[in-house]
């Protein structure tokens, strides 16, 4: 399959140098698998996949330098999973592959949209899209997390800091005004609840990392506090995300983690991972700093922090999805409890359809406007008209 796979190599990545060898030898592994795969070897092709995606990922310089291909592999992986019925692993590897695949589309168009030859109905590989889109969305309607069952006032208080960080540039191309509005609306929501509650809050008007969005300065901010305070748990909500009902967290933090003394870390996922807009850290915890360590040294970056967090919640030891054997399905760490979105970190359109994730509704706790700006006026109506359901209750 030598010249087959220098051939399909050109076709996806045609620069790749010194490093073209290795590529060329993941290529072949894809269709050694696609080979067992029909054999009716689904566990030998998914061992040979793992393997390769392993290698191609240690070297993050490596990896991207073709994510196209990264993305039909981690595909192709996930096929072979599903195959054996490792369901959950099947899911991750996909969300793995959507990283790449975001980074592939990146590229394309920053390359397409400088170039003469521009065409108006120019697509980028719809069938790729199209697997990735049906497999995400399904195996998340299976898989994920469901709605927590709350007892509702009955859990001790806790000790629980929240924090936020409100940092915005003047933007001279927003369509609501030259200042954002959202340092003075979500502080007031977020001191709002937890006054209600007795907790403290924390708002951040500067970055740890000036010179970096300030996606990666907010687990720098949850480390310092999860080192330095005596809160039981520390919780961060993102400024672009309101509270819409007074429950208590001890409550949902007691229905996170019944039964289950190891959770370390909540978060919310979606159909590509995870959102870090809303989560809690245990405070005093070794095991999350050390997390929050390795996460600050993840190259994996392409969503930022949740990309970071993401590759290091399941593949992040010898029992990842690349690192475990191809024998038994994948388990998520024990540390971690998953929270479905209605109570922790609900979304609204267009990021709710076009993330094929949930979308926020009366009686939710969190209002959360990722890919929703306030430099356009429909999402800076609804954020008023989120601040002042809080206020209502």
């Amino acid at each position: 399959f030598d010249v087959l796979a220098k051939q399909l190599l050109e076709e996806d990545c045609s620069e790749l140098g010194e490093s073209e060898p290795r590529w060329v030898a993941l290529q072949q592994q894809m269709f050694q698998a696609q080979l067992l795969l029909l054999d009716g070897d689904a566990e030998g092709s998914l061992g040979g996949m793992l393997q390769s995606l392993n290698e191609m990922t240690a070297d993050p310089t490596l990896a991207f330098l073709c994510p196209l291909l990264l993305c039909r592999a981690f595909a192709g992986a996930a096929t072979s999973a599903l195959h054996l019925g490792q369901r959950h692993r099947g899911r991750v590897l996909y969300q793995l592959g959507n990283i790449f695949r975001i980074q592939a589309i990146s590229r394309w168009y920053n390359e397409l949209k400088d170039t003469p030859r521009m065409k108006k109905n120019e697509r980028f590989e719809p069938r790729m899209h199209a697997e990735y889109q049906l497999a995400l969305a399904t195996l998340t309607e299976q898989l994920a997390a469901p709605p927590l069952q709350i007892a509702y006032g009955w859990s001790p208080a806790l000790r629980i800091e929240i924090h936020s960080i409100c940092v915005y540039k003047d933007d001279p191309t927003s369509n609501t005004g030259f200042t954002c509005p959202l340092p003075q609306m979500a502080p007031a929501n977020h001191r709002a609840y937890a006054s209600l509650h007795g907790y403290d809050y924390r708002l951040h008007t500067s970055l740890v990392f000036p010179d970096r969005e300030a996606h990666y300065s907010k687990y720098m901010v949850v480390a310092e506090a999860v080192a330095r305070s005596e809160a039981d748990w520390v919780f961060y909500v993102d400024c672009d995300a309101f509270f819409t009902s007074k429950l208590r967290l001890e409550d949902l933090f007691a229905a996170a983690v019944a039964g289950r003394s190891d959770v370390q870390f909540m978060v919310t996922e979606d159909s590509g991972g995870i959102n870090t807009g809303v989560f809690a850290a245990r405070g005093r915890s070794q095991w999350m700093l050390d997390f929050i360590h390795r996460v600050a040294q993840n190259p994996y970056t392409v969503a930022w922090d949740q990309s970071q967090i993401f590759w290091e919640l399941v593949n992040g030891d010898i029992t990842g999805v690349l690192k475990a054997g191809a024998g038994r399905d994948f388990q998520h760490i024990p540390q971690v409890a998953y929270i479905h979105q209605s109570q922790f970190n609900a979304f609204v359109k267009p990021a709710s359809t076009d993330w094929l994730a949930y979308e926020w509704q009366v009686g939710d706790f969190i209002r959360h406007f990722a890919g929703c700006p306030w430099q356009e006026k429909p999402c800076l109506d609804m954020m008023h008209e989120t601040v002042a359901h809080f206020q209502r209750l």
